[in-house]
């Protein structure tokens, strides 16, 4: 059985494990355009922190690769031919599969504000963008943070820690506001001042401002404007579904924003195809599935009520905010007479 996995990340790397628990004599390959070793993605924001060396993000040893035994190819895929099973790289080369799993994740969403091309004006999608990240840091230079999740978080505290003069812009009241309540937001933000982030509220990026291609201010849609080296962008993601530049399916061009259809399961209208990440709709009661539980030594344990864990903040960064004891967030409800939606 010959399986091929695009994508080179978690997903890809547990199915090829998972698939080699199962068989021994199965033929794995797969194919990413990353060119390092298995690393962790959620941990770019420790190595942004400081907190951990680059060395410790690689989850796998040379030794556990060579006992999975897959084929590793540095390329791009160009073409999907259902019909005929194979796969086109951009190289021109042909590989044939009886299972197929797209396992590409997703990229960060480009900023579209006039000055987004700038030197300066980064992401943190993967270990060449954190590189680049620190390679630009400065102490007491500007830095500013556009977003309202988790990456947002986890770049402005980075950047902070990293001894950057930090501005975080949050184009509404709250924080993660489809996510945390008045009361944990409010944690959030309080703790980012306590560490010395400078918040602006209710506010957008209008335009990146360089001198010869280099980043060296932001104006915001209030007209104030804030110098800085950084302007670290992280408004959401895309599914990466655009393989290669001139990404097809059967021959024909793909919608960058069409969905590839599957069910519940994953499993694909096509025979072969699966795509990994696809889980049943999210039933939760409560947006919020996780709420601070109890404070030990300055870190805060997490509980999940139920459902799908999607939700659930990547890596420590609430935990780090949590500020005192939280309790669930289902008793704060009942005890405040809030009712479940």
């Amino acid at each position: 059985m010959q399986h091929v996995i695009i994508g080179s990340g978690i997903a890809g790397l547990a199915a090829a494990e998972a698939i080699r628990a199962r068989d021994a004599s199965a033929a794995i390959t797969m194919i990413g355009d990353e060119p390092h070793a298995f690393y962790s993605r959620p941990g770019l924001a420790y190595l942004l922190r400081g907190d951990v060396p680059e060395r410790q993000l690689f989850i796998r040893t040379a030794s556990d690769l060579r006992a999975l035994a897959v084929n590793r190819i540095h390329a791009r895929v160009d073409k999907l031919l259902v019909n005929d099973q194979l796969l086109e790289l951009a190289d021109g080369r042909r590989l044939a599969y009886d299972r197929l799993l797209i396992a590409t994740g997703a990229r960060a969403t480009p900023p579209s504000f006039p000055g987004a091309e700038l030197e300066g004006v980064v992401k943190l999608d993967n270990l060449d963008d954190a590189r680049g990240i620190l390679q630009a840091c400065g102490r007491r230079q500007g830095a500013v943070v556009v977003g309202g999740g988790i990456t947002a978080l986890e770049l402005a505290e980075g950047l902070c820690a990293r001894g950057m003069r930090t501005h975080y812009l949050l184009r509404g009241r709250r924080y993660w506001s489809d996510v945390l309540d008045d009361v944990e937001s409010q944690i959030v933000l309080d703790r980012l001042r306590h560490e010395g982030v400078r918040l602006h509220l209710e506010t957008q990026v209008k335009q990146a401002i360089g001198e010869q291609g280099q980043l060296t201010a932001i104006e915001t849609q209030s007209g104030e404007r804030i110098a800085c080296r950084i302007l670290a962008v992280a408004i959401g993601v895309r599914p990466r579904i655009d393989f290669g530049p001139a990404s097809r399916i059967d021959g024909r061009p793909r919608d960058r924003s069409q969905r590839v259809p599957a069910n519940q399961r994953g499993q694909h209208l096509r025979r072969g195809r699966r795509g990994a990440g696809t889980r049943p709709p999210h039933r939760n009661r409560c947006a919020r599935c996780a709420v601070a539980h109890r404070l030990e030594a300055g870190r805060v344990r997490w509980r999940q009520h139920g459902g799908s864990p999607r939700n659930l903040p990547q890596g420590n960064s609430l935990q780090r905010h949590a500020i005192g004891r939280l309790e669930s967030h289902h008793r704060w409800r009942r005890r405040s007479g809030r009712q479940e939606r």
